[in-house]
């Protein structure tokens, strides 16, 4: 962490000036289920940005870059959660 010559103390982390921020906005740290009108603009939002990709031909692009990113995340879950020989 650096210091902070002005107030002679830490500068908080990024971590703290975040909660700070958002308790100061009244964002809750807890998860909140969206509302049915919510979930609504999420799945158009999701339907036009497939039918984006689809059009301007990026979809199969897009698709295997995710693949490649799932298949990494999968062994990178999988090699974590095995207990390690030495155990």
């Amino acid at each position: 962490m650096e210091t902070n010559s002005n107030n002679g103390g830490v500068l908080p982390s990024a971590t703290a000036l975040s909660a700070s921020l958002n308790q100061r906005l009244g964002i809750s740290s807890e998860p909140t289920m969206l509302t049915p009108s919510e979930q609504e603009l999420l799945r158009q939002s999701a339907l036009e940005a497939a039918a984006y990709l689809a059009q301007s031909g990026k979809l199969r692009a897009w698709l295997a870059r995710y693949a490649k990113i799932e298949a990494a995340s999968s062994t990178a879950r999988e090699t974590f959660a095995s207990p390690s020989a030495s155990d």
